[in-house]
């Protein structure tokens, strides 16, 4: 299992350089941000937490134990104070708690535990064999050590650092447990500011008759961040293939071509795909389209990674 503890450089003095280029963050920056092997673990609530299926919001990610007497609840506490600093930016963040002590945080104990500091936080457990590939990726250590002299019985020696990944689900900085909560604060709205924020208004289809005919989806494409994002890829489960195509006039004829290269939608600001224009081309349909169909497609962006939407099926 690679780990993720590729060299790092001090934000400060060590940025100076970098300023013109980027954000000047306050935590400590990969030097070169990459992005986090998948995993999935699970969250307190007993459901699937995969990391992937949060690409677009920040993940803030600590290895911890309930048990734990003082470093654990301190960066917790100062999470509460990140999380209120945020207000509405709060929402497109999230606090992962990943236990090193599987054998007594069960899923209960964790959810007990999360609700202490917030009911936004997740708690992540499971088996070992599932947590250990984490611990490796991330280049955490943790070590039972008994106390024989303690009711508590042992204590789990582990690191202290909590990491950031951006809404590209990459790996970028990383805090002591002591960072002040202004300091994370700051580095997150930094990374807000800096990535699209790309929702879809009105997407419909035409009704199609037979299997492996082609259908059409169009669509608004909404941007409120203040960097320009891009469409690159579509898919959908529904067709073998979806296509970004385009219908213009040459002279006399209208023609339909493929959009090489996706399609940018400026900061804020949209992109309509809509009858004449851009559109999405459903190749080789697994069956017909009926008026009150829905079926789901897959956006896949150069900078907001991927957003799920449901298409309705009705008549223009």
């Amino acid at each position: 299992m690679r780990m993720l503890a590729a060299s790092l450089i001090v934000a400060g003095s060590a940025l100076v350089g970098c300023a013109e280029t980027g954000p000047s963050f306050r935590g400590t920056e990969y030097e070169a941000p990459a992005a986090v092997e998948d995993f999935t673990l699970t969250d307190h609530h007993g459901l699937p937490f995969k990391l992937s299926d949060h690409e677009g919001a920040i993940v803030l990610l600590f290895f911890g134990y309930t048990h734990c007497p003082d470093v654990c609840p301190v960066t917790l506490s100062t999470w509460t104070k990140v999380e209120k600093l945020l207000g509405d930016d709060a929402e497109r963040v999230r606090f992962a708690f990943v236990t090193v002590d599987p054998e007594r945080d069960s899923l209960e104990r964790l959810r007990e535990h999360m609700a202490v500091f917030s009911p936004k936080f997740i708690g992540l457990g499971g088996e070992t064999e599932d947590l250990e590939p984490v611990y490796d990726l991330f280049g955490v250590s943790h070590e039972k050590i008994k106390v024989s002299t303690s009711a508590v019985g042992y204590l789990v020696d582990h690191s202290a650092t909590a990491f950031l990944i951006d809404p590209r689900g990459r790996l970028r900085l990383k805090y002591e447990f002591d960072a002040p909560s202004e300091d994370i604060v700051h580095d997150i709205r930094s990374l807000l500011k800096s990535a699209p924020r790309i929702h879809v208004e009105d997407a419909w289809s035409r009704p199609t008759a037979g299997e492996d005919g082609v259908g059409v989806v169009y669509l608004s494409l909404i941007n409120d961040g203040d960097v320009p994002d891009r469409l690159i890829g579509v898919r959908s489960a529904v067709c073998e293939s979806a296509e970004i195509h385009r219908t213009f006039r040459d002279g006399d004829s209208m023609r339909m071509a493929p959009v090489e290269g996706g399609v940018e939608i400026p900061a804020r600001g949209r992109f309509a795909f809509e009858p004449g224009g851009y559109h999405v081309m459903l190749v080789g349909l697994q069956e017909g389209l009926q008026v009150g169909d829905r079926f789901e497609l897959v956006l896949d962006f150069e900078e907001s990674s991927r957003l799920t939407l449901t298409s309705h099926v009705r008549r223009p």
